[in-house]
């Protein structure tokens, strides 16, 4: 059991307001049926709870990851041990309530959901949007593969470059750079749809590939916490105000749809 001396009270904090957030977007879609401020109000706060549990998530691994930098490098073995630690922290809890949900579907439907041999890879959402069977899995996929992904690029700049701190950072710049051009691809090929949040939340928001930067901008404020902690300090009023003042800008026209 964590000690109440390692709880940082910041983070327990943001994981209530995200958790709040999510539920006002659930209990929009229970209680209000048509499309007017509330329901508005109730999606946009919904979906920026998950963008704060995926910033969360990163930064947590992040800090884990860099502790192991730090400790003298980062062998193979270390890899194996992230992620052997991560899994039993959430496979078993997921394969108990995929089994469940596999076991209500058949009794129910008589048959099994399609797409059933992906979800224990986490294959089911990679490149297209999350089967209606289990929908709460969607999230899960992304973090899985960041959990993955991350180690083995992290591990490839340090044996090139020697150095934890450059090695991190190059690596989680990289894997940001990536997987934000695969957004800029998907709006690219869509450029003749009409992008609205309905579509966006249909076709990208839960798909894996595109959506690993999420968790990879947390990885960007552990480093900057390890590295640079005065700065951050120093700037936080000035970056959570920047923060406001972009998501304002970017989801203006959100009551307006």
């Amino acid at each position: 059991m964590e000690s109440k001396s390692t709880r940082i009270f910041g983070l327990d904090l943001m994981r209530v307001i995200a958790i709040m957030m999510v539920l006002f977007s659930h209990v929009s879609s229970v209680f209000f049926e048509s499309n007017h401020i509330i329901t508005n109000v109730f999606e946009f706060v919904g979906l920026h709870g998950v963008e704060v549990f995926f910033v969360l998530s990163g930064f947590l691994i992040g800090n884990i990851l860099l502790k192991t930098l730090n400790k003298g490098g980062f062998s193979v073995k270390e890899v194996f041990s992230f992620w052997i630690r991560r899994w039993f922290r959430t496979l078993p809890l997921y394969f108990l309530i995929l089994l469940v949900n596999i076991i209500l579907f058949y009794f129910l439907q008589n048959g099994f959901p399609e797409k059933i041999w992906q979800f224990p890879v986490f294959l089911q959402n990679f490149f297209s949007e999350h089967p209606l069977f289990f929908p709460e899995a969607w999230s899960l996929s992304v973090e899985e593969f960041a959990y993955v992904l991350s180690p083995i690029i992290i591990w490839g700049f340090y044996k090139v470059l020697r150095t934890t701190q450059k090695a991190f950072l190059i690596s989680t710049l990289s894997l940001v750079v990536i997987f934000v051009l695969t957004k800029v691809i998907f709006y690219l090929k869509n450029i003749n749809e009409s992008l609205s949040i309905i579509y966006w939340d249909n076709s990208l928001k839960e798909v894996v590939l595109y959506r690993l930067d999420a968790i990879y901008y947390g990885f960007m404020i552990a480093y900057l916490h390890f590295y640079h902690t005065n700065w951050l300090k120093y700037n936080r009023y000035r970056l959570f105000f920047s923060g406001c003042i972009l998501l304002l800008l970017n989801h203006g026209n959100v009551f307006n749809q």
